[in-house]
């Protein structure tokens, strides 16, 4: 294969990861990682969640730059959040079926 086919399929592939990066992340930390456990032990788990750290750390920053390369300005992070480790206004707010929202403005 000749030098532009590899640029191609490594472009190909690197869009791939990024457009379905979340759920391909989901998918390792919980499927895979499971599997490792039962299977290695809990040592291997711990190191393949080092690893795997460092992997998504570069992901993060590749679609962030894919998403400044192509102008969207959508940084919407989720946290997931225990009901119990609310305050009790915050926990009425959400029982009632509003959402909790905390934004932060980038300069």
């Amino acid at each position: 294969m000749s030098f532009l086919g590899w640029l191609i399929f490594s472009l190909l592939v690197g869009g791939v990861l990024v457009a379905f990066w979340e759920s391909i992340r989901n998918w390792l930390t919980t499927t895979v990682f499971d599997w490792v456990e039962r299977n290695f032990g809990y040592t291997a788990r711990q190191n393949l969640t080092k690893a795997f750290v460092k992997v998504d750390r570069v992901m993060t920053s590749v679609r962030r730059r894919a998403q400044l390369f192509t102008k969207k300005r959508s940084f919407v992070f989720e946290d997931h959040v225990a009901l119990d480790s609310l305050d009790e206004e915050a926990q009425k707010e959400l029982l009632s079926g509003k959402v909790l929202v905390q934004e932060i403005s980038l300069t």
